[in-house]
């Protein structure tokens, strides 16, 4: 058995389109109720499908995070701002 999953992406809203054209889709309670209810018509559920206007966080991260073979809890600690070969820069 092999357990995947997908994420769903929208237009990007707020903060996160200054830094991407797409983000994850982010449902309410209510929302993820109506999406898991297996009985919920598409179109019910293609509402539930759009941007945040939520305050997102953002720092720079391992450039290390690109490698599949890296899994470890340290890519996703702070790191000063790096190019993508981890030299790093004076800009984020």
């Amino acid at each position: 058995m092999i357990h995947t999953f997908m994420m769903i992406t929208v237009p990007s809203a707020g903060s996160v389109a200054e830094i991407s054209e797409r983000m994850p889709a982010i449902l309410t309670l209510e929302e993820t109720a109506v999406w898991m209810n297996s009985e919920t018509p598409e179109e019910q559920l293609l509402s539930c499908l759009h941007a945040t206007e939520a305050k997102f966080e953002s720092f720079s991260v391992s450039p290390r995070i690109a490698d599949p073979k890296a899994d470890d809890a340290t890519l996703i600690i702070p790191v000063p701002p790096a190019d993508q070969f981890g030299n790093l820069t004076l800009f984020s």
